[in-house]
C-alpha cells in the first residue's frame, strides 16, 4: 500500500510539473502573440493615415499652365489643407488657374486673396483649398 501510494505521488508531482511547464510556455507564447497583435494594430493605424501624394502633385502640376510658375505646394497631412506659392505672369492667368483648380475634382474650398489680384502683371499668389 506504502509503495503503490509513493507511486502514485510521484506519478501525481510528474503531472503537476508538465502542467506548470505547459502553462508556462502558453504564458511566453500568448505574451508574444500578444505583442505581434500591437505591431499590427500600430501598422494598420498607420497605414490609415498614408495618402499617396504623387498622383494627386501629378494632377495638380498638369493643371498648372505655362504662364503659372509654382514656388512651393505645402500640405497638411491631419488637416488636409493645401498651399500653392507661385508667381503668374499677369492676372488673368491667375484667374484661369483658380478657374481650372475650381473644375477639378482635386481640391476643395479654393481661396485666392484679393491682395494677390492687385499687381496687373507678375503676380505672386498665395492660394489655399482643402483636399477631398
Amino acid at each position: 500500500m506504502l509503495t503503490t501510494k509513493l507511486i502514485m505521488q510521484n506519478s501525481f508531482n510528474q503531472s503537476v510539473r508538465q502542467s506548470s511547464l505547459v502553462t508556462l510556455e502558453y504564458g511566453t507564447l500568448n505574451q508574444k502573440v500578444h505583442a505581434e497583435n500591437q505591431k499590427i494594430k500600430f501598422l494598420t493605424s498607420i497605414q490609415k493615415s498614408f495618402i499617396v501624394w504623387s498622383p494627386k502633385l501629378a494632377a495638380i502640376s498638369s493643371l498648372t499652365p505655362k504662364n503659372i510658375e509654382l514656388y512651393s505646394i505645402n500640405i497638411d497631412n491631419k488637416s488636409r489643407q493645401i498651399q500653392i506659392l507661385g508667381e503668374a505672369r499677369t492676372r488673368d492667368d491667375l484667374l484661369s488657374y483658380k478657374q481650372q483648380l475650381e473644375t477639378s475634382s482635386l481640391l476643395k474650398e479654393i481661396s485666392l486673396p484679393i491682395e494677390n489680384l492687385l499687381e496687373a502683371e507678375d503676380v505672386s499668389f498665395e492660394i489655399k483649398a482643402k483636399l477631398p
